[in-house]
This record gives C-alpha cells, sequence and structure tokens, in this order.
C-alpha cells in the first residue's frame, strides 16, 4: 500500500516542527540556566528573545522544507499569482463568449420571425398572384362576351339601316300621296269658294242679326264686367276686412296716431304762430314721421318684458337725436313719450299721458302673437330753436307685424343694360335702379321703409359689383341682370341682394 505524499509532508512537516521546538525550548532553558545575555539584555530576556527566534525560524524551515518536498507547492508560489490572472482572464473571455452566444442566439430567432413574416407575405402573394389570374380570366371571358355583344349590335345596326331605307322609301311613297291629296283638297277648295260665294247672300242677311246680337253681347259684357268689377271690389274689401281683423292692434294703433296728430295740428296752430319768430331762419334738425329707432319684438310676451322693450326702443330714438342736435334733459333722454291732448267734441279736452301711451303699446304686445317690429319716430318737426328753449324730440311708437316678405334666393326684379357700356355709366344705371325702382318694388312687398333714413338695400361688395360690370362691359348686346336675395328678407329687416348676370 502506496502512502499519499501529502501524509508524508504533513508527518514531516510535524516532525521538524516538534523538533525545532523542542530544540528552541531546550536551548532557551540552557540559556535561562546558564544566564547567558545577548548585548545588554538580562538573561530572562535574552532566553525569550532566543525562544522567539525559533519560533520564527518554524514556518521558514517549514515553507521551505515544503517547497523542498512538494514540486505543486514550489510552483504554486512561484506561479500561483500568475495563474489566478490567467484564470479571472480566461473567466471573463467566457463570460463574453456567452454573451455573444446570448447575441447570436437573439439574432437567430429575430433572423426566424423575419423568414416567418417573409413566408407569409410570400404566402399572401401568391394568393394574390392566384386570384389575379382568376380576374385575368374573368376579363378575358368578359372581353369575349363583349366583343359577341359588339357583333350583335353590329348586326342589329344593320338591321336598323335597312328599316330606316324601307322607312324612307315609305315615306316617299306618302309624300306621293299627300300630293294627291293635296290637289284633291285644290279641287275641293274650289268647289266650296263657289258654295261660299253663293252663302255670302245669306251671310249679309245675318249680318243685321249680328249687329243686334253684338250689341247685346256687349250690354251682357259691360254688365259681366261690372259683376266681375264687383267681384274684385267685394274680394278686396273681404281681403282688407280679414286683414283688419287680422291686425285689429295695428289699426287701433293707427288710429290713435291719427288722432293725435290731427289734434296736434289743432293745439299745435296757436303755438306754431307764436313761436314762428323764434323758428324763422332756423333749421329743422328732425322732420316729423322720420324713423329714430326700430327694434323686433317676440309677441306674446309678459307686460314687463314688453315695457322693457320699449324704454330700450326709446333709449335708441334719443341716442340718435343726440347725434342730430338734440340735448337732453336731466333724465338722460332727448327724446321722449309726452302727453298728448285731444279734442272730444267742441269743449271736451282729454289728455293722453305717456304712461297711458306705454300701457296701449304694451297691451298690444302682450296680445299679439308672433314677431313684430316696433318703429320711434318724430312725433313732429324738432328745430334747432327748441334746443335753447329744454325741449326734446317728441317720440311716436307704431307696432308692426314682422311678417316674411321674401324667402332667401328669391329674385325681386329684373333690368336690362346694353352690353360694352363704360364702367362709370354700367354703375351709374345699377345705382340708379336700385334707388329707384327696386326700393319701390321692396316697399310695395311689404318692407317697412326707414323714413329719413338709407334705402333698404344692402348691395355686396365692391368686388362683386366690380365683377358684374366687367361681365356687362364684355357682353355682346342687351344683358339682364337679376337681384336676388341673399338672405330671409321680413317686414323690418334691410334686403341684402346679390346681383347675377343672365346671359
Amino acid at each position: 500500500m502506496q502512502i499519499p505524499t501529502l501524509v508524508i509532508v504533513v508527518l514531516a512537516l510535524a516532525i521538524l516542527g516538534s523538533f525545532l521546538a523542542y530544540t528552541g525550548d531546550l536551548l532557551g532553558r540552557r540559556m535561562g540556566k546558564k544566564r547567558l545575555r545577548i548585548g545588554r539584555l538580562r538573561p530572562k530576556h535574552t532566553a525569550i528573545a532566543f525562544t522567539m527566534i525559533t519560533g520564527a525560524l518554524i514556518p521558514i524551515i517549514t515553507t521551505f522544507t515544503i517547497m523542498a518536498v512538494s514540486a505543486p507547492v514550489r510552483k504554486w508560489v512561484y506561479e500561483g499569482p500568475r495563474v489566478v490572472e490567467m484564470r479571472d482572464s480566461l473567466l471573463e473571455e467566457v463570460e463574453s463568449q456567452k454573451n455573444e452566444l446570448t447575441s447570436i442566439s437573439n439574432a437567430k430567432a429575430v433572423a426566424e420571425n423575419a423568414l416567418l413574416a417573409q413566408q407569409s407575405q410570400l404566402t399572401t402573394l401568391e394568393q394574390q398572384i392566384a386570384e389575379a389570374r382568376a380576374n385575368q380570366e374573368k376579363l378575358v371571358s368578359h372581353v369575349d362576351e363583349l366583343s359577341k355583344a359588339e357583333q350583335a349590335l353590329t348586326a342589329q345596326v344593320k338591321a336598323s339601316e335597312v328599316r330606316l331605307q324601307k322607312a324612307e322609301d315609305d315615306f316617299a311613297e306618302m309624300t306621293e300621296k299627300f300630293n294627291d291629296v293635296t290637289r284633291q283638297y285644290n279641287d275641293t277648295l274650289v268647289a266650296l269658294n263657289d258654295q261660299y260665294q253663293q252663302s255670302i247672300r245669306k251671310e249679309q242677311e245675318l249680318i243685321e242679326l249680328e249687329k243686334q246680337l253684338d250689341e247685346a253681347r256687349e250690354r251682357v259684357a259691360d254688365a259681366e264686367s261690372s259683376i266681375a268689377d264687383y267681384k274684385k271690389t267685394l274680394e278686396g274689401l273681404q281681403k282688407q276686412a280679414s286683414e283688419l281683423s287680422a291686425s285689429n292692434m295695428d289699426l287701433a294703433l293707427e288710429l290713435q296716431s291719427k288722432r293725435n296728430e290731427l289734434f296736434q295740428l289743432q293745439q299745435g296752430l296757436d303755438r306754431i304762430i307764436a313761436s314762428a319768430q323764434i323758428f324763422r331762419g332756423s333749421p329743422v334738425l328732425i322732420v316729423k314721421g322720420q324713423e329714430l329707432a326700430r327694434s323686433n319684438i317676440e309677441g306674446g310676451i309678459s307686460r314687463e318684458f314688453a315695457h322693457l322693450h320699449l324704454r330700450r326702443l326709446i333709449e335708441e330714438a334719443s341716442n340718435l337725436a343726440k347725434a342730430k342736435g338734440a340735448e337732453p334733459l336731466d333724465n338722460g333722454l332727448a327724446a321722449s313719450v309726452q302727453d298728448r291732448q285731444r279734442f272730444v267734441g267742441e269743449n271736451t279736452i282729454i289728455t293722453i299721458t305717456a304712461e297711458d301711451q306705454m300701457e296701449a303699446w304694451a297691451d298690444a304686445i302682450v296680445r299679439s302673437d308672433g314677431e313684430l317690429v316696433a318703429i320711434a319716430s318724430a312725433f313732429y318737426n324738432f328745430f334747432a330753436g327748441d334746443v335753447p328753449a329744454g325741449r326734446v324730440v317728441p317720440l311716436d311708437i307704431v307696432i308692426y307685424r314682422n311678417r316674411l316678405v321674401y324667402n332667401k334666393g328669391h329674385e325681386i326684379l329684373t333690368m336690362s343694360l346694353a352690353g360694352g357700356r363704360t364702367e362709370n355709366e354700367t354703375v351709374s344705371d345699377i345705382l340708379n335702379f336700385v334707388q329707384g325702382d327696386l326700393s319701390a318694388k321692396v316697399y310695395a312687398d311689404g318692407v317697412i321703409p326707414d323714413v329719413g333714413g338709407e334705402p333698404p338695400i344692402e348691395l355686396p361688395g365692391i368686388k362683386l359689383i366690380a365683377r358684374v360690370v366687367d361681365q356687362v362691359q364684355r357682353a355682346r348686346g342687351n344683358v339682364t341682370i337679376s337681384f336676388v336675395t341673399s338672405e330671409e328678407v321680413r317686414s323690418g329687416d334691410r334686403v341684402p341682394i346679390e346681383i347675377r348676370v343672365k346671359n
């Protein structure tokens, strides 16, 4: 049985260490007994030093002994650090190789996924190619069908040409027959003319009877005309009656306004004569009936809201009166509703207060339905001489039904212009037509005029007018211009229009 080298080494080291320890202890005891000294050390200390030196020699001698006995230990002592460094380097290289292997594995997985996607796309493309080939076969079949249909149509065209030729031959034959019938007709006409000459005498005998009959017819026509006029008058009266019945509010207010106006004329005559010297040469700032404000109101609202709308209307009229030269009173108003007086009988005068008038207008608004428009205007002329006297503009308010006059896109009127005219002539003719005939037409159709204000027509922008003028200038011959509403228009609205050129 072979004893391992490591056991021999351990035993040798133990024996060597024991021998050295014993030798050191023996020498220390002997030197202690002999009381030997090293230098200035005491014998005890010399023995301790010698023992320490011997103990220090134990590991040194042990190490060199192990190195002398064991070649691996000697190799480890000389090459151990370098081997450790090489091991660490190899471990790092192994780790790097592992990382590269992981990257390669990931790249392989990505490549496999891309390959699968490419294979899927390839499969899709193959399916599309198969569908395209099927469609191509269908198109080829359809082209064949179209070719057959073309051949059939060609045959039908040829048959139609044959029928057309036959129809032309039939037409020529019918023309000859028509000529024959025409000759027969002429012969018959000659015979009938002879008969007509013979009947003239009988007709002359009937002329007198016809004259009498005509006179009777004229009398009947006159009677029918009279009856028609009567019916028209009756229908007009019925229509007026229905309108008066439907707009009882407007009639009542208008009647009240007319009565107040009559009373004002009667009562104001003395005042006008007395103040004639004051206002002689004094300009009129606001004429009677001139509109100062208007407002849309919804009928059927509460009395409080009706009064609120009327007060706002008066404030707007007051602001315009200030702009025209009237001076406001302490309440800040330059125009207001004032008390009025009127005759009842010959000697009785009653006073209609401003509050009563406001209440009557508010009541009319409350009792109405639908959209209304209220217009505040000057009750009489307001002179510059009234300003120093501390007077304000008296107001009258009239309430109308704000009915629908035009829908959007309604053609109001047209005019004709000669093409090739100059720009100034064309613009002048259009403006004169708008201020004249067109304004009169919208007033006649129910748009409420702004007395003393601007015309009701709102023309389009300068660019659009210039475009119309250019079209008229480039036209040859007469050009028709149409005036069309660009929005819905009610009685109290202005009328926005578009100008269109008709070729």
